[in-house]
């Protein structure tokens, strides 16, 4: 008969820590009795224990990740389906699917409802020169917390990345000042970084810098860093913008797009440079504005307005600068205006901003009560009794 069983190597009548919550017979005395008491110890250990939560945010990740091959408008059903084979090895009911999504209806609305919670009065706004709306001032000393919860979706093969931004200082040393970027600065780990190269980069001083990682065209697998050579002026606003090109026509290229918008005789820079990668290799990081992730490092000083994040290496005409819009192809769009919301995402993605650093996608409300659910059937009586 199929069963599902834990088998643990015992030493000297200590039992697991976590399985030790449950209510179980004695089994080194001669007495099968209870122990009684009053703490409610399965739930401090269970329902409400960092290592089931976390638990619960790897299974919502997996159960999605294994559902990308379902359309997008049935993902959420697939994943759900997947999460009931995970859990409980067999296939979801009916019944169980249409609680299920009244559950997620339900708690996606009230995630949705909260506000995020951040101090306002140490969030600094302005107006960028030449620019209209309203942009972050970030400091270097007191770097700020914006954040994209991850997703499938932010991990694409062709991608651009386009900022409007105005630089106050870069680092003596050669240390990148951070537009955006999806890294820890650990170089032999996968992620990108774009931003401003400091006044000691042996390459080139005070250009715009992209990174990334992945198989290159000889077999290996490592980082690439590339250089735009296009100068960047402190206390001046700029337009930038790289289109990565992975596959394609122009598979092997980047694209550098730099503008001036103080000098409206200057015509939008481009500058194509080559790379080696033929493969990204992705994480489960957050996007990160203004920074890196969990490195203390890197930070940007100056003024971040829209930023622009494409599942497509676009060219000229596409790009923001051209055309300030969502299309098909925008996985974000970050306007930090008050509408319609500092922290909201304006494409149809929902990637709104947050203030942690985590590790999946519990910036989306849906998301969020996906991951809920999943903490739920993780506590539930049939997979912790029954399995």
């Amino acid at each position: 008969v199929p069963r599902r069983s834990i088998y643990l190597r015992v030493m000297r009548n200590s039992r697991d820590p976590l399985l030790d919550v449950f209510d179980l017979p004695r089994f080194f005395v001669s007495v099968p009795a209870r122990d009684t008491t009053t703490s409610p110890v399965q739930s401090l250990q269970l329902f409400n224990s960092q290592q089931m939560l976390r638990l619960a945010d790897q299974l919502s990740k997996r159960a999605y990740d294994e559902s990308t091959t379902a359309p997008e408008a049935e993902r959420e059903e697939a994943a759900l389906r997947c999460a009931w084979e995970i859990v409980f090895g067999r296939t979801i009911s009916q019944e169980e699917l249409t609680i299920a999504r009244a559950f997620l209806t339900r708690h996606s609305k009230l995630f949705s409802e909260q506000k995020i919670t951040v101090n306002l009065q140490e969030l600094e706004t302005a107006t960028m020169p030449y620019r209209t709306g309203q942009s972050v001032v970030f400091h270097a000393d007191k770097p700020s917390p914006f954040y994209v919860a991850d997703d499938k979706q932010l991990n694409p093969e062709n991608c651009t990345i386009e900022v409007f931004f105005q630089i106050r200082s870069i680092y003596e040393s050669g240390a990148v000042r951070t537009l955006a970027s999806k890294w820890t600065g650990k170089v032999p780990e996968p992620g990108w970084i774009f931003g401003v190269t400091g006044r000691g980069s042996r390459r080139k001083p005070q250009t715009l810098v992209f990174r990334t990682f992945g198989k290159r065209n000889d077999g290996s697998v490592g980082d690439e860093i590339i250089f735009s050579d296009q100068h960047i002026q402190l206390n001046t606003p700029y337009y930038a913008a790289v289109s990565f090109h992975v596959s394609g026509e122009q598979a092997g290229t980047i694209d550098f797009f730099l503008k001036d918008l103080s000098n409206d005789d200057e015509q939008l820079g481009r500058i194509t440079k080559k790379h080696r990668i033929v493969q990204i290799q992705d994480n489960n990081l957050p996007v990160a504005f203004g920074r890196m992730v969990r490195n203390s490092q890197s930070f940007f000083d100056g003024l971040i307005d829209d930023i622009r994040f494409s599942s497509k290496a676009l060219d000229a005409p596409a790009l923001l600068f051209t055309q300030e819009s969502v299309t098909k192809d925008t996985l974000g769009y970050w306007k930090f205006d008050p509408v319609p919301g500092l922290f909201q995402d304006s494409s149809n993605h929902q990637h709104h901003l947050t203030q942690e650093d985590q590790l999946s996608s519990a910036g989306n409300p849906r998301r969020a009560a996906f991951v809920d659910l999943c903490h739920i059937l993780l506590n539930s009586n049939e997979f912790l009794y029954v399995h």
